[in-house]
């Protein structure tokens, strides 16, 4: 798929839900505050309404109720948005099929940051799983997500 390059939120062409999407570390949850604002929409960090609605942390629902059970209550709720600048997880595109009800439903905006760059962002976390696995691993796991957030519509490289 073709996207555009944008370098400010006033550039997305948007019905007023937008989606973003791209490696931990990228940004997402900052800039949908930020953007959402601009645009005068609901800023959403997914995770965090998920956690809100849910009345559990996401690592208790990994903990105790599993991956699987996570992704079903993310592509619920994901799915129940109708207007909003959505901050996605890194791997909320890749199950489900919700990139391509993403895609249909609103408009997604990749966060475009090299592999390398999300792993010095996150390296010192410890509230995300993927930074346990080691920088190698977490670098190849991010370049094979790539594939997948290219489908978005536009591109923003912070």
């Amino acid at each position: 798929m073709e996207h555009l390059q944008i370098h400010h939120p006033e550039e997305i062409i948007h019905k007023g839900l937008i989606f973003l999407v791209g490696p931990s570390g990228a940004g997402k949850s900052t800039l949908g505050k930020k953007w959402a604002k601009k645009l005068g929409l609901p800023p959403i960090d997914l995770d965090q309404w998920i956690e809100k609605h849910e009345e559990i942390t996401i690592s208790t629902i990994f903990n105790y109720m599993g991956e699987t059970h996570f992704r079903e209550l993310e592509q619920k709720y994901l799915r129940s948005f109708t207007t909003g600048v959505v901050a996605c997880g890194g791997e909320t595109p890749l199950f489900h099929e919700n990139m391509d009800w993403m895609l249909k439903h609103g408009t997604v905006v990749w966060i475009r940051l090299s592999p390398e760059m999300a792993w010095s962002r996150v390296e010192k976390s410890t509230h995300r799983p993927l930074v346990l696995l080691g920088k190698e691993n977490f670098i190849d796991t991010m370049k094979s997500r790539e594939n997948c957030y290219s489908r978005a519509n536009f591109v923003f490289q912070p």
